[in-house]
């Protein structure tokens, strides 16, 4: 996710490299002649040497020698490090084919992409979506032709699952995925061979690839995006996808390069400024926030001019001129390179390059960079390989990239894979190799760079996607390897492929290339922009979000494009400045998804056609403009660019924009910004070509200072600083410097977790990577590194030792991962090598000791080895004894607890009973302890040491209570009958009970004693039991009917009032409603009609006609659409009465199947007194029924009895009643 442009000043200069972060390309250039070298390979493995430039993708990496010979490690499941296989390489493998003559490469995501000195385009790797450009979706693990270039490339940006390339007449072509409109062709439909990117048929001078969007540098300076834009990748002041390319807002025409990131781009101005937008939340924008940004936002605390950059995923690094590299953003994979995986906002200086850095490159997360002495160091994620340092342990620093035999002139990283270009035009990758992205005809992960099938020289440099890689060929060709489930391989197809595939169409005439996450981007010799492989974010530019897996053209970018960069779902491009009307005439332009702002535009509108990245560049006047790189990461961009002030004070910026949750953006924030921020500013240390890379929350710029500076995501050490921390600035207290010290990086190049560089050392260049390493993207075994590593050469006949393996008891023995060292039979190992190891003692055994590991003391069941650096075999065993268990047990309060079996110690599984006693007045409460519940007896397995209690708890005694009743009425009813432990009628202390008296007819209550309250007259009274046997009694009387004689009341004990009537029963006035003229029945009605009608009912809402229960009358409740109708009468209950009941008959007769809100209640006073009746078929439609209600509780009450019948709108419902009375079940008042 890197990219190249033209120079303005020598536009007959071809562009030399190209670098992609985590399937986000960026084109970065070398001006110098591609130096030739016949290095042989050495008997042991030797840091990557004489690399002119390095690329990463999501999880590979690769390099471009200085000769022309590409190299790449990590990820291999694409075949994207095009050693034909799928093996992931934990150090360089040549590209099959690529031994000379490349002079460009860019990784994507799972793809790579390789462009030789004739303008051929040759890719490999994953395939799905095309980004191969072969006209297939086969994955190919060898280079690939893309379809239809020929000879015309000029440069090539693989983006995450899409490609790109710049063709000779200044035309851009994409292919791939565009799922995000990535491919620029106005749809969103894959392209499986080169597409023009619509509106850029020429002009366009450089390209860049990000995840899901690409970006074109036209030659007046204008930088176009389009693509994804979720997170405001596209700059255009929006989060709206684009199919077309839209200009960059706020870029102005100063814009010397853009860089596409996954979900962010960057762009550098002349003055070497560096802005980035789109997605932040890991600071990858480097404004020191996390706030997503859709215009371009400065790039903070970079004290020197940027001349490159590079994003990854959610990470950014930039290159000043002071050869400082910065990284920014996440740095969970330890991407940032500053030795930590702490996410930081703004820049920070990565640490361990002691050269000054010349290129750099950005995978999803990690980074490569490529010093002034040929050498490659990668950081981040390692997990496929992609920093080629022989292990998959992510590195927080720059690692080393091993295994090449020539140098590396280039890089780029994908997601986890590196790849790296040779100085004979060879191309070499390493890493995750799942998808054929190391292009070596394999899918198998690779420790150490691997060539890439065909791809032994011709190509000038290499852009890494995701999961694919491109390259661009001498003669402006671009191929492309590794996933094209898109068509990003360009190859007319959507068929993987492990070795690279030729673009179609882009045979020739390309300039640049740039890989995105699943669509790659081309820059034509002319500024044009052709982009192919995902659009379903509008990255292809293509004014639509139809994928292409053929190169089709940005919409708007037909000329003037100086660089492309491809982030994850979106691109970004700078057009090319004027340079000599003393005005900023470089503009940046994205486009594709901008959920992160990454498109620069303001908002977070994905964009299908470039629009203008907002705020990058200054105001005022200049008297030279020369950008020198943008770099794409995930979703987030970078710029770096230059400018000299009327002759004096060259000033370099980065600016980024987009995604920032992890600082990536370099701005001392963790916000997304949907325009560019500032992240870095160098001083007047003189300008130096460079470059800033992307990974996928991370950022690294090269600078001038000789120092790579990286910021943001850093969980993997892709940071390089030797730590895990996070920076969210690009410049200042909290930037991330590599710890190696000062080197010159000539290339750095961010994956999604890792970063790899070329440095300088002693006049010789090496390849270090750090970060994320499970795919040893780093070129060594899966351990992470903070700091960077050299990737190591794969020499010939390495010595590989036996380990033996052993153990003593019951179990089975120990476990190594890795089985075997790359390039050894199962169960041997080369020295130095670092092998876990895992017991596996039986069911009740336990490790008691190791021997012949790293620490024999250890009693845990893993451990670790470092295989001796001697000419011997090691052997390691580990002794097992049975595991036994203690049981401690105790009591609390009176009681015992007995334990079956009884022993001291219990072997593992025995299975113990234990029993509870509680003492004569206790209770057994329950366990404690590592136990619980209240089972008695209770069993428990010893599966480890237990404590168990046993509690006990006292027993209170129990009073019995006597209850009498005198007159007539029953003996008081005590509830509850007993407490706890008691039997009836007998209670402890303290307890509250509660009486229910009930008088016979005629009786009523005259007083209580032993209770709460003696003087209430209540039926219901309550008592607490005392501490002693107590007895309570209800003393019953004659009502009194108004005779003075009748009135005394006897004492308790015996005697009886005289007899007292009952009160009158209650009545219901006209029940049957046949009393002619009665006004006692209250009707009420929203539609004009009486409810007691007629006693025959002729209708269709019921089976058939019929009569009222009791004629000649009856009541009519409701009946018509959404009518309310009520029935009610006063009615007084006197007090005394026990039981009173209201009983009717009704029927339901309905048209309505579905009950909807008809309903039918009985209320008192207003509120129900039974659920409401469903009127609807199936509820008493076949004839009367009878119900009863139970009024007791109203004794004594003056009521209002209410019957009321609710419609909805739908069918009519009908409700009738008749004889309804009042009743209590008695002779005297039956209720039937």
């Amino acid at each position: 996710m890197r990219f190249s442009f033209i120079n303005p000043l020598r536009p007959s200069v071809i562009l030399a490299t190209v670098f992609v972060m985590l399937g986000m390309a960026t084109i970065a250039f070398s001006f110098s002649s591609i130096l030739h070298a016949n290095t042989e390979a050495t008997s042991a493995l030797v840091p990557l040497g004489n690399i002119q430039a390095v690329t990463a993708g999501s999880g590979h990496a690769c390099a471009l020698t200085t000769d022309g010979g590409v190299f790449c490690w990590g990820d291999n499941t694409y075949g994207q490090l095009g050693d034909d296989t799928r093996v992931n390489r934990p150090t360089p493998v040549a590209v099959a084919g690529l031994n000379s003559g490349v002079i460009m490469i860019s990784a994507g995501r799972d793809h790579t992409c390789a462009l030789k000195e004739s303008g051929e385009l040759l890719c490999w790797g994953k395939n799905d979506d095309g980004q191969i450009g072969d006209n297939t979706l086969t994955d190919r693990r060898t280079p690939a032709a893309v379809y239809g270039l020929g000879a015309g490339v000029q440069a090539i940006a693989a983006g995450g699952e899409f490609t790109c390339a710049l063709v000779t007449d200044g035309g851009l072509k994409c292919w791939g995925q565009n799922f995000d409109g990535q491919l620029g062709i106005g749809s969103t439909e894959d392209r499986k061979v080169p597409t023009d990117v619509s509106g850029l048929s020429s002009g366009v001078v450089n390209l860049t690839a990000g995840g899901e969007h690409a970006c074109a540098l036209t030659a007046q300076g204008d930088v176009k995006c389009w693509g994804a834009n979720l997170h405001g990748q596209l700059g255009d002041g929006s989060f709206q996808g684009r199919l077309l390319p839209i200009d960059v807002t706020g870029l102005g025409n100063d814009t010397a390069k853009v860089v596409a990131a996954q979900w962010h781009t960057c762009a550098i101005s002349d003055a070497g400024l560096l802005k980035c937008w789109g997605r932040n939340n890991a600071g990858q924008l480097g404004d020191g926030t996390t706030s997503g940004r859709n215009a371009p936002v400065d790039v903070l605390d970079l004290d020197n001019p940027v001349f490159t950059v590079a994003g990854g995923a959610q990470h950014t690094c930039a290159v000043t001129t002071n050869n400082v590299v910065y990284c920014w953003g996440d740095s969970d994979y330890g991407q940032l390179g500053n030795g930590t995986t702490h996410q930081i906002s703004t820049p920070a200086p990565i640490v361990g390059i002691d050269s000054s850095v010349t290129n750099l490159t950005a995978g999803r997360n990690h980074v490569c960079a490529v010093t002034i002495v040929g050498n490659v160091k990668c950081w981040g994620d390692n997990q496929a390989n992609q920093l080629g340092n022989d292990t998959v342990i992510n590195r927080n620093y720059p690692t080393e990239v091993d295994g090449l035999d020539e140098g590396i002139v280039r890089i780029d990283a994908g997601d986890f894979h590196t790849c790296g270009v040779t100085d004979s035009g060879g191309v070499r990758c390493w890493g995750r190799n799942e998808y054929g992205q190391l292009g070596d005809g394999t899918q198998q992960d690779r420790l150490n760079p691997v060539q890439v099938t065909g791809l032994q020289s011709g190509i000038t440099s290499v852009s890494l996607g995701a999961q694919h890689s491109c390259a661009l060929t001498e003669a402006g060709g671009v191929i492309c390897w590794g996933d094209n489930a898109y068509g990003q391989l360009g190859s007319g197809t959507t068929v993987s492929s492990n070795s690279p595939v030729s673009v179609v169409g882009l045979g020739a005439g390309i300039a640049a290339v740039s890989a995105g996450r699943f669509h790659t981007c081309a820059l034509t010799n002319s500024g044009a922009v052709k982009c192919w492989g995902d659009n379903s974010d509008g990255q292809l530019g293509t004014g639509n979000t139809v994928s292409s897996n053929v190169p089709v053209n940005v919409i708007g970018l037909e000329s003037e494009v100086r660089q492309i960069s491809a982030g994850d779902n979106h691109t970004c491009v700078i057009f090319l400045h004027d340079g000599y009307n003393y005005t900023y005439s470089d503009r940046v332009k994205c486009w594709g998804n901008n959920s992160n702002g990454q498109l620069g535009d303001g908002t977070t509108n994905n964009r299908s056609a470039p629009v203008d990245v907002i705020g990058i560049g200054d105001e005022g006047y200049v008297e030279r403009l020369s950008t020198i790189s943008l770099s794409s990461g995930s979703r987030h961009n970078c710029l770096d660019s230059q400018v000299t002030y009327y002759g004096e004070d060259l000033q370099t910026t980065v600016e980024c924009w987009g995604w920032n949750a992890y600082g990536q953006l370099g701005n001392d924030s963790f916000s997304d910004s949907w325009t560019s921020v500032f992240a870095l500013s160098t001083g007047s240390d003189g300008w130096f070509g460079g470059d800033v890379a992307s990974g996928f929350g991370h950022t690294c710029v090269n600078l001038a200072s000789v120092t790579i500076r990286c910021w943001g995501w850093n969980e993997y050490g892709q940071l390089g600083d030797g730590t895990w921390l996070n920076h969210r600035k690009a410049n200042g207290a909290d930037g991330a410097y590599i710890v190696a010290g000062e080197i010159y990086a000539s290339v750095i190049a961010a994956g999604a977790r890792h970063t790899c560089a070329i440095i300088q050392d002693y006049e010789r260049e090496r390849i270090l990577c750090w970060g994320s390493n499970e795919f040893y993207q780093l070129g060594a075994m899966p351990t992470w590194h903070a700091i960077p590593i050299d990737v190591l050469i794969e020499a010939d006949g390495i010595q590989c030792y036996a380990l033996a393996l052993s153990h003593q008891g019951d179990g089975s023995d120990p476990e190594a991962s890795p089985a075997q060292s790359a390039g050894c039979p199962t169960g041997e190992f080369i020295d130095g090598q670092a092998i876990s190891l895992l017991a596996d003692p039986a069911a009740g055994w336990h490790v008691a000791r190791w021997t012949g590991t790293d620490y024999d003391a250890g009693t845990d069941l893993s451990n670790s080895l470092t295989m001796p650096r001697r000419d011997a075999s090691a052997s390691v065993t580990y002794e097992l004894k049975p595991i036994t268990y203690t049981l401690t047990t105790s009591t609390a309060g009176s009681g015992s607890l007995t334990v079956t079996p009884d022993q001291t110690r219990y072997d593992a599984g025995t299975e113990v009973t234990l029993t509870a006693a509680p003492a004569s007045g206790w209770s057994f409460a329950g366990w404690s302890g590592d136990l619980t519940g209240t089972d008695n007896p209770v069993s428990l397995v010893m599966d480890e040491n237990k404590s168990v209690t046993a509690t006990f708890i006292e027993q209170s005694p129990c009073y019995t209570l006597q209850l009498l009743a005198e007159g007539e009425g029953a003996t008081p009813v005590a509830s509850p009958l007993n407490s706890d432990d008691c039997n009836d009628g007998a209670y402890h202390a303290g307890e509250d009970i509660s009486l229910q008296a009930a008088p016979a007819t005629g009786w009523e209550i005259a007083g209580w004693s032993g209770t709460q309250n003696n003087a209430s007259t209540s039926v219901q009274n309550t008592l607490q039991m005392p501490s002693n046997a107590h007895t309570a009694g209800v003393r019953y009387t004659r009502i009194d009917m108004g005779d003075s004689s009748s009135s005394s009341y006897l004492p308790l004990v015996k005697g009886q009032s005289p007899a007292v009537p009952p009160p009158a029963f209650p009545s219901l006035v006209n029940g049957d409603f046949d009393v002619p003229g009665d006004t006692t029945w209250r009707e009420n009605t929203t539609y004009d009609r009486t409810i007691i009608v007629s006693q025959t009912y002729v209708g269709s809402l019921v089976q058939g006609d019929f009569l009222a229960h009791s004629p000649p009358n009856l009541a009519w409740l409701g009946g018509q659409v959404n009518e309310r109708a009520t029935l009610s009468q006063n009615i007084s209950l006197p007090d005394g009465i026990a039981d009173i009941r209201l009983a009717f008959y009704h029927w339901i007769g309905s048209q309505d199947n579905a009950c909807g809100a008809d309903r039918a209640y009985v209320n008192i006073n207003g509120s129900p007194v039974i659920p409401p009746l469903e009127l609807c078929y199936g509820e008493n439609t076949g004839g009367w029924a009878y119900r009863e209600i139970d009024l007791s509780s109203y004794a004594g009450q003056d009521i209002e009895l209410t019957f009321l019948a609710e419609q909805d709108g739908e069918g009519k419902s009908n409700w009738f009643l008749d004889n309804i009375v009042l009743c209590d079940g008695a002779a005297a008042h039956p209720c039937q």
